[in-house]
């Protein structure tokens, strides 16, 4: 009985062996299609390949087989805005992923550079959105788990596309908490260190310390931008998972309505009783100290009449196009060129020399006026 026992353990064991062997060359098999171009990350195991038929360029990387179900969805459902899945190899306690590689810059390689605008990053958060909606309302839920700059990527067409699912999983409602620990340290909700489970705020809040990080340049913790999108961040980015937006759209149409800036002038666009009565004093002094101000001309003359009024008029323009600049009205600020990512001495040299294209502006209608008298 034990022989016979033996036996059958030993043939079904080497089935097993033949099972594993034939899955390996087939595995083998179509790897061998793909030919390495290049080293994309060598710490993730990321590298560039083409095929050797089609002549086409993929994406290669190697990933935990808990990805398993992930990948399986995204390749069979095609979702838009994401890298087409070509192959999946599961071999051993690895999963080699083959997918498409879009051409293109991701945002951190931007943020190196330069900030995004107001507009720009409007645009773009509102993609994203569009990218996250049907990956969050499928069943069970997608949830991303790592956005972050470096994951986004825009074409030359100015598309963006939504990368890297390695710490993607599905929200099971019957599960408290994460059992899997993942996620990039900085843009990583509170619940995805252990305390709750991860859920589609919990790529919410990430979208918060995207967008904190596009218009400044640093973490929220750092510093916050000024504007339209202030309170957006301050919600998504709230602790309670309860109290930020609860859905990518209805995050999507709060994005969408800071595009139809308020026609208030500055210090009156968010109601607040102490900005109002600060832009009031400010208002008063500029044109107190315009049309008291006494002007002389080259010779020590003092300037009278209209000559006198339209230097006045001219210094009232400056004062006010600098207010309208400094609190970027109908986003003034992002029509000028001077948005880099540089260090103190550049900025200072940036403001400055917004400063003189503001005086440069009024002067010279001054001086075409005076020209003509």
């Amino acid at each position: 009985m034990f022989n016979f026992l033996s036996i059958c353990y030993n043939t079904l064991r080497e089935k097993s062996r033949k099972k594993e062997k034939v899955m390996s060359l087939e595995s083998e098999f179509t790897l061998s299609f793909y030919k390495e171009v290049a080293v994309i990350n060598e710490k993730h195991q990321v590298s560039l390949v083409q095929h050797v038929e089609s002549r086409k360029l993929y994406v290669k990387k190697t990933v935990s087989p808990h990805n398993l179900e992930i990948y399986q969805t995204l390749k069979r459902e095609h979702f838009a805005s994401i890298p087409a899945i070509k192959e999946l190899i599961e071999e051993d306690d690895r999963l080699i992923v083959i997918e498409e590689y879009i051409n293109g810059q991701n945002l951190e390689e931007i943020l190196a550079q330069r900030l995004f605008s107001e507009e720009e990053t409007r645009r773009i958060l509102m993609d994203l959105c569009q990218i996250l909606k049907p990956l969050h309302e499928y069943d069970p839920p997608i949830i991303h788990r790592d956005i972050k700059p470096s994951n986004l990527i825009l074409d030359s067409q100015n598309h963006l596309f939504l990368i890297d699912f390695d710490a993607s999983k599905n929200y099971n409602p019957d599960k408290s908490r994460d059992t899997v620990l993942m996620g990039t340290e900085d843009y990583a909700a509170p619940e995805q260190y252990g305390f709750l489970q991860s859920s589609e705020r919990t790529d919410i809040f990430s979208v918060g310390v995207l967008a904190n990080k596009m218009l400044t340049g640093v973490l929220p913790s750092e510093s916050r931008p000024v504007g339209p999108f202030q309170s957006i961040i301050s919600k998504c980015l709230s602790i309670d998972p309860q109290d930020r937006y609860q859905t990518v759209s209805v995050l999507r149409t709060a994005i969408e309505k800071t595009g139809q800036s308020s026609r208030a002038l500055p210090g009156f666009r968010k109601k607040s009783p102490r900005n109002m009565v600060l832009s009031v004093i400010w208002y008063l002094f500029i044109c107190c100290f315009s049309l008291t101000l006494q002007i002389s001309d080259e010779k020590g003359i003092p300037l009278a009449g209209f000559t006198l009024y339209l230097n006045r008029a001219a210094i009232v323009s400056f004062l006010f196009l600098w207010t309208l600049y400094f609190a970027n009205y109908q986003n003034f600020r992002d029509k000028f060129p001077f948005k880099r990512k540089d260090p103190l001495f550049l900025n200072l040299l940036r403001i400055a020399a917004g400063a003189f294209l503001l005086l440069a502006i009024p002067a010279c209608i001054v001086a075409i006026i005076e020209s003509f008298l």
